[in-house]
């Protein structure tokens, strides 16, 4: 693909095209993480149900912790990336940017706005 303009627009349209491929690459080799998550979570409720109804049978139980095992995994691993995204960031961020500092602003409202609601 040719990109026309000048080199900062360049590079600018080249960013986006290379975030895009990530983002379609990343779902390819992990899948959706969220729709994973709530399957599992579905699975699981869904067998909580029936257990309040009846007992369950074994194969019953080793799905179900099966599926615990697999969410845990899932959002462990999910965490695990995130911390380590921010650990460089912070690291190899300018402390004295505005950027910087408007990130982390950004990050100190979200968790504000979590514990709220």
């Amino acid at each position: 693909m040719q990109i026309e303009g000048w080199a900062g627009y360049k590079c600018q349209q080249k960013l986006k095209l290379l975030k895009e491929d990530l983002k379609r690459w990343n779902k390819g080799v992990s899948g959706n993480v969220e729709a994973q998550v709530d399957k599992l979570s579905k699975q699981i409720e869904m067998l909580d149900k029936k257990c309040e109804e009846v007992e369950l049978n074994e194969t019953e139980l080793t799905i179900r912790r099966e599926c615990f095992q697999e969410m845990w995994d899932i959002l462990r691993k999910r965490e695990a990336w995130k911390q380590k995204s921010r650990n460089t960031w912070v690291c190899l961020g300018d402390a004295n940017s505005h950027f910087f500092h408007r990130s982390v602003q950004a990050i100190g409202e979200h968790r504000i706005q979590y514990q709220v609601s």
